[in-house]
């Protein structure tokens, strides 16, 4: 999406700074994404900072998405927890406009802070792990699956006192897994970002809290590591979630009890990972070194001096010369075209197709070879 001071913005110019959108002066913008675009600004009544996620315009006009970006704010409200966005009100103008109120943060995402440092230090990567379990905690036991979990949404909070305080950030793919919201998306389709969706996600199937588990395992990997596990085009990569197994653990020193736990998370069938965010987050502290959280980290220190932000989206480094980057997933297409993913999922069934077929001619190669060689006794 373009800026809105390029010629050509799609934004209108309420939008700009100082202009009014319903009782909120809008200050300057911030970040963008997928379903739209976020601007840091004012309530008029009360002056208080706050941070506005406004609908595209041609998505605000689809009553699916719409009723999904509701969504979102109906999951992240209910979730009052310290290490989760506050969102604060959902809102519609007289121009067909809609967006959430947020609470403003200060500080960095994590995904920024990752290609700045590569492999963060122990101590920060299992508190930041830590503190996303307990985030998760509250999410699963309201019923609600993350389902988009990655280094971009999740952001390091510039705080008063010293020490680490993160938050999940962008519940727009969020599942509730209890009442009439499961049904917005429709069967098969796939929403996620490639480099952290677990199997089932790649393959459009069922998902639940495990699910979110497998992500924080992949987003482990890559804080621990300063790699993703799986390097390549966004479709190599769903393959090698389906596929392929863990790649060898590349920290020095090595540690066995984390990397355990890193692949326990990532496994392939939901059954042998961690059943619950409060198991996942026991196994953490019971893998963690003991000398782990000794002195400031570089997560700490990252935060001391930054500025206002809220959304970073550039797209999370691959392991490789030049740290490849893999292309953003589009997780809401607008009307009558395929999102990205699912082209991009319709490769990987198109792709076992061919496998299967291949797979099925040599075992009739090696049947009519058979027969020949009863024959010939």
């Amino acid at each position: 999406m373009q800026s809105p001071n390029r010629p050509g913005s799609v934004l209108a110019p309420r939008f700009r700074p100082g202009a009014l959108l319903g009782q909120y002066r809008v200050e300057a913008r911030i970040g963008s994404g997928a379903m739209g675009e976020v601007f840091r600004a004012t309530h008029v009544g009360l002056d208080r900072p706050v941070a506005l996620k406004v609908l595209q315009p041609e998505l605000a006009r689809q009553p699916s998405v719409l009723q999904r970006f509701r969504t979102e704010a109906v999951a992240t409200a209910r979730l009052r927890h310290p290490h989760i966005l506050e969102v604060t009100d959902f809102a519609q103008d007289g121009q067909g406009n809609a967006f959430l109120v947020m609470e403003l943060l200060e500080g960095q995402p994590v995904d920024a802070f990752v290609r700045e440092v590569g492999a963060v230090r122990l101590g920060d990567a299992i508190t930041l792990l830590d503190q996303m379990l307990q985030a998760l905690e509250c999410a699963h036991r309201a019923g609600i699956i993350h389902r988009d979990l990655k280094p971009a949404n999740l952001f390091l909070c510039k705080q008063p006192t010293p020490g680490i305080h993160l938050k999940v950030l962008d519940f727009g793919l969020a599942k509730q897994t209890l009442g009439a919201a499961q049904h917005l998306t429709t069967t098969g389709e796939i929403l996620g970002t490639p480099a952290y969706m677990a199997p089932e996600q790649v393959e459009g199937g069922t998902i639940d809290a495990r699910t979110d588990l497998y992500a924080v395992g992949s987003i482990g990997f890559e804080l621990l590591t300063g790699t993703l596990p799986f390097a390549g085009s966004a479709l190599n990569v769903m393959m090698a979630q389906i596929m392929e197994p863990l790649p060898a653990w590349t920290r020095q020193p090595p540690l066995p009890a984390l990397e355990a736990w890193v692949r326990r998370a990532m496994e392939k069938k939901p059954a042998a990972r961690f059943q619950s965010a409060t198991e996942m987050r026991a196994a953490l502290r019971a893998s963690a070194p003991a000398d782990s959280n000794s002195g400031p980290g570089a997560a700490e220190e990252a935060v001391d001096d930054l500025g206002a932000t809220l959304i970073d989206r550039k797209p999370p480094r691959m392991p490789g010369a030049g740290g490849r980057a893999l292309p953003p997933s589009a997780p809401v297409a607008p009307k009558g075209r395929a999102s990205e993913l699912d082209l991009l999922r319709a490769g990987v069934r198109s792709r076992f197709a061919r496998l299967r077929a291949a797979a099925l001619a040599v075992v009739i190669v090696v049947a009519i070879y058979g027969l020949y060689l009863l024959s010939q006794r």
